[in-house]
């Protein structure tokens, strides 16, 4: 969808490369991680949009997305307490 927006000139080439490198980022980062990166990618979504250097359009769309995306695909049997104790 990032290369179709900015095919359309609706997102800027450097934009639509940083909006790659952090899709990149959650897909290839720790499950623990990803809502933190979600949480990252949805301001840096929302700050270019202030920019303008990505209309509001696909903005919305691109955030509709990342609501579907799972945040914590987490095996049920771990929690954030890595360390195996119990505080």
């Amino acid at each position: 969808m990032v290369d179709e927006a900015e095919a359309r000139g609706a997102i800027e080439a450097r934009t639509a490369d940083r909006l790659r490198d952090k899709v990149d980022e959650l897909e290839s980062g720790k499950p623990k991680d990803r809502a933190k990166r979600l949480r990252e990618l949805r301001e840096h979504l929302g700050e270019a949009a202030q920019r303008q250097q990505i209309d509001g359009v696909t903005t919305a769309r691109l955030l509709t997305m990342l609501e579907r995306f799972p945040a914590a695909r987490v095996d049920a049997r771990t929690d954030d307490d890595e360390d195996g104790d119990d505080d």
